[in-house]
């Protein structure tokens, strides 16, 4: 019983570092805006029949050489060439934004 109660907690810890590693983007924020970060990077979406983290979705473009842009409308989206993805909420440009810039360091 005790051993499966330490593979649970191991387990839980796990989970608690990927639901909150976000490349340091929510390092400085307060903890009730972090909060909020963290739940909207890991609310879960479909992306071309692949159930993913909104956040990981992000680092997969961002990882391929997509950079933030804008839309003929002025609206924020992640661009590479001529294609372009504009369903992302401030948040998840935001972090795009901030992984292109670590990638570009």
């Amino acid at each position: 019983m005790l051993v499966k109660a330490a593979e649970v907690d191991k387990r839980e810890v796990k989970e608690k570092k990927d639901y909150e590693f976000t490349y340091g983007f929510t390092d400085n924020m307060q903890r009730m805006k972090k909060a909020n970060v963290l739940k909207a990077l890991n609310k879960k979406q479909l992306y071309n029949d692949v159930l993913r983290k909104r956040k990981d979705f992000i680092l997969m473009k961002v990882k391929d050489g997509w950079t933030v842009g804008k839309d003929k409308k002025g609206k924020g989206v992640l661009e590479k060439g001529l294609n372009s993805y504009s369903g992302l909420t401030k948040t998840e440009l935001d972090y795009a934004y901030y992984l292109v810039k670590l990638q570009n360091k």
